[in-house]
């Protein structure tokens, strides 16, 4: 199961890249279907069981992204299961999102040059790893209880 799912549309290939290499450098893991799927996966199916696992969806959501009817359907999706869904916006306003994603905020990197980006990204990233190492915790700290009531009650 890979803690982040990108959906992005192929023409923005370089930045679904760029922030799956930052996400796996960073230690969590990513699918991005161009670098996941094995070569003969079924991949419309590979594609739906990837998405259902993840605990979060990335969604590159530029103008070329909202035209693609894969992208949509995976952010939709997402929502509709209830995932935890960030958009990333950069060639359009949040406002051009469709509904169920104009609902989630948005990582707005308009208007910023590169540097600005790098370090919005990398305040991203390391918000996310947190996030994954007091997820661990917490189900850590839940098997230590299972297991001492397991104990307890023999």
């Amino acid at each position: 199961m890979a803690d982040i799912f990108i959906s992005y549309a192929h023409e923005d290939g370089t930045i679904a890249n760029a922030f799956h290499n930052r996400l796996t450098e960073a230690g969590l893991s990513v699918f991005r279907d161009a670098i996941s799927l094995a070569p003969g996966s079924q991949w419309s199916q590979k594609i739906r069981e990837e998405l259902k696992a993840a605990r979060m969806v990335l969604v590159l959501a530029s103008q070329t992204a909202m035209q693609s009817d894969w992208v949509k359907q995976e952010s939709a999706a997402a929502a509709l299961a209830g995932k935890r869904v960030i958009p990333v916006v950069w060639n359009i306003e949040p406002t051009q999102l469709p509904g169920w994603l104009h609902e989630y905020q948005a990582l707005d990197l308009r208007g910023q040059d590169a540097r600005q980006i790098q370090t919005r990204v990398e305040t991203f990233v390391q918000q996310l790893v947190r996030e994954k190492q007091q997820l661990q915790i917490i189900v850590a700290v839940g098997l230590v209880g299972l297991a001492a009531i397991a104990i307890f009650t023999k």
